[in-house]
């Protein structure tokens, strides 16, 4: 039994580290709405990670697509702040688990 709670405790670790590998907090496509193009556009903007896009007033993100062109002003930016403020929390939320899990 204690074979298997250690490989239990191993395996949540191993995922939590994938998991935080995975939600990097400089990686805006991994909000829906935003590609590699329009991740380029906010980065040229100074917007660089999720912290900042969560931070991002509406109409000044909706203004970065209309100064792109019109290839951008049909994307939709209204929610792309809180996309990335639930990643956020959930990245803290597992890096506390993952603290946690290191207690045994």
């Amino acid at each position: 039994m204690l074979c298997i709670d250690f490989l239990a405790k191993t395996i949540e670790k191993i995922q939590a580290k994938n998991f935080t590998r995975l939600i990097n907090p400089h990686y805006l496509t991994i909000i829906e709405g935003i590609g590699p193009k329009i991740a380029s556009l906010l980065n040229e903007e100074g917007i660089l990670n999720l912290n900042q896009l969560s931070k991002t007033k509406l109409k000044n993100l909706q203004g970065i697509l209309d100064k792109a062109g019109t290839r951008f002003r049909m994307h939709n930016p209204k929610t792309w702040q809180q996309q990335a403020l639930s990643i956020l929390e959930n990245k803290k939320q597992f890096k506390n688990q993952e603290k946690k899990s290191l207690d045994f």
